[in-house]
């Protein structure tokens, strides 16, 4: 069977979905995409809104029989395609698909390191730890998963998560004593049993990174679909790259500790290295710059900009650090938690040696989100990287998105992404009638950065509700707007009988879901 045979006009998606339109671009995609999974190479496609792209690619993807990747931009088009896409392909099929999700390691929970935190001090000295263990329990007794989306009660910024989280630095692999009843380990082994796996694109590098150390979290593939691929660039750039912040390096500390524990190695001396670890780190983001950006924003930081203060003060959280791996490597090498910490720390090192002389390629930055300061070196130009990593190694290589072009053309995507080298394109227009099916509506606002702003976007916000009756989504540039038009929207209305949600509340997938069933949130 083809693509063509279910998406094509008198198919079998036509015959499963009453009312379905066919569509010349959807059709014209999925015969790219069927084309290079058959005959291996890169095809570069851009399809614009309503095209549907995601059964596009899926259907030549399952009908392939092939072990093939599919990697997006968000969580959200991630239960799109498991949530709607999947059920109705199957339908038109007539049979269940083997297509599996594998979200980001850090929306799992950890076993060990949710050990290590009821065994540490902190489950009973930190108020906003304590607190939240009983719900911890209880999820940890009663998830199949681990997945933090089916975590109720707990807001999305519960610092008690960070401590219990997976992640691409804190997972050990199998020589972990929770390897066999790890929630990632059950993850992926469904993921091995299935023929297509659904990822974000931040797990697919930090799978590459992964798999650097011998590790690696997504099973084998023999192609990758790379949907809203207009975001590689930014991502693989973070990848790529080194990066040091003050949280995650009090994180290192805490899992140290934790782990020493753990060993029955913890006394006076461990004690002097981590504070000492977060002395010289609290030192040197002290001397960085703050504020000079919008929140979430980087700055440029030069070798030359960096006093010599901070240099010294770069140098003596490199010291700190060796000897906290070596005091990690003397007393509890073979313990999971230590061996992964000796080897975030050097890590660490690493990330610190760039930022004293970052090279031609890089570039230094530092960013601020809210109280938070990290510093980090990125490459100029991931071209090359990309190209060598992923379009190399892989034999089926698929990018996609609804914005891939520049002046008409796709040739700036093809030099950011290192396709120097022939492949299939196309350009297939948006099957939707802009001029008549969407309205373009710009308040006169006083500019954001006078005080007045935020009061007269709030009277704004509430009007609009009310004109079109909820369903509405208001998309902010920092929390700290967000918090701040919540607060005086939010009554005006509720008193609409229209419910407000805002993020942070709850889990970002237990808010989408109520704003579904409600249809006029």
């Amino acid at each position: 069977m083809r693509a063509g045979d279910v998406l094509g006009r008198g198919g079998l998606l036509e015959a499963a979905l009453p009312g379905h339109e066919h569509r010349p671009s959807q059709l014209r995609m999925a015969e790219l995409v069927e084309r290079v999974l058959d005959d291996h190479g890169v095809s570069l496609i851009e399809a614009g809104t309503g095209t549907g792209k995601t059964l596009a690619y899926l259907a030549p993807a399952v009908l392939s029989g092939r072990r093939v990747v599919i990697s997006t931009g968000t969580r959200t088009l991630q239960d799109q395609i498991l949530e709607h896409d999947v059920p109705l392909l199957a339908r038109a099929l007539g049979r269940d698909l083997p297509v599996v999700a594998l979200k980001g390691l850090s929306n799992y929970l950890c076993l060990r390191r949710y050990d290590e935190l009821l065994r540490s001090p902190e489950a009973d000295a930190r108020p906003e730890i304590a607190r939240f263990l009983p719900v911890l329990s209880g999820f940890r007794a009663n998830s199949l998963t681990g997945d933090r989306a089916e975590l109720d009660g707990l807001p999305e910024d519960a610092p008690v998560w960070a401590a219990v989280q997976s992640g691409s630095e804190t997972r050990i692999g199998p020589r972990c004593a929770h390897f066999e009843s790890c929630f990632v380990t059950r993850a992926r082994r469904r993921a091995e049993q299935a023929q297509v796996v659904v990822v974000n694109h931040h797990l697919f590098f930090a799978d590459l990174a992964l798999r650097a150390h011998g590790g690696g979290v997504i099973p084998a593939y023999d192609a990758v679909i790379f949907d809203e691929a207009h975001q590689l660039e930014d991502i693989a750039t973070t990848f790529f790259g080194v990066q040091l912040s003050e949280t995650r390096i009090e994180a290192l500390v805490r899992d140290a500790e934790r782990a020493l524990r753990a060993a029955s190695e913890f006394d006076l001396d461990v004690e002097r290295v981590t504070h000492l670890v977060l002395l010289r780190a609290s030192e040197l983001f002290g001397r960085l710059p703050r504020g000079s950006v919008p929140d979430g924003g980087r700055a440029s930081l030069s070798s030359q900009s960096l006093d010599e203060g901070a240099r010294d003060a770069l140098f003596a959280l490199d010291l700190a650090l060796e000897e906290l791996a070596g005091m990690l490597r003397e007393r509890a090498a073979t313990q999971d938690g230590a061996s992964q910490c000796i080897r975030r720390a050097e890590s660490m090192r690493t990330a610190v040696g760039t930022l004293a002389e970052p090279g031609a390629g890089h570039i230094a930055w530092t960013q601020q989100r809210g109280r938070a300061l990290s510093m980090g070196a990125s490459p100029v130009d991931v071209s090359s990287y990309f190209r060598d990593e992923v379009l190399h190694r892989v034999r089926s290589v698929v990018l996609t998105s609804a914005t891939l072009s520049t002046s008409g053309t796709l040739a700036f995507t093809r030099s950011r992404l290192g396709i120097d080298f022939e492949v299939d394109e196309a350009m297939l227009p948006s099957p939707f009638d802009y001029p008549t099916q969407a309205a373009l509506y710009l308040p006169a606002l006083p500019d954001p950065r006078v005080p007045a702003f935020a009061a007269a976007a709030a009277d704004e916000i509430v009007a609009l509700v009310a004109l079109t009756g909820g369903g509405a989504f208001v998309l902010c540039t920092s929390l700290r707007a967000m918090n701040d038009l919540a607060k005086r929207a939010r009554a005006r209305i509720q008193a609409q009988g229209v419910p407000v949600m805002v993020q942070g509340e709850d889990s970002k997938s237990l808010q989408l879901e109520r704003f579904r069933q409600h249809g006029h949130a």
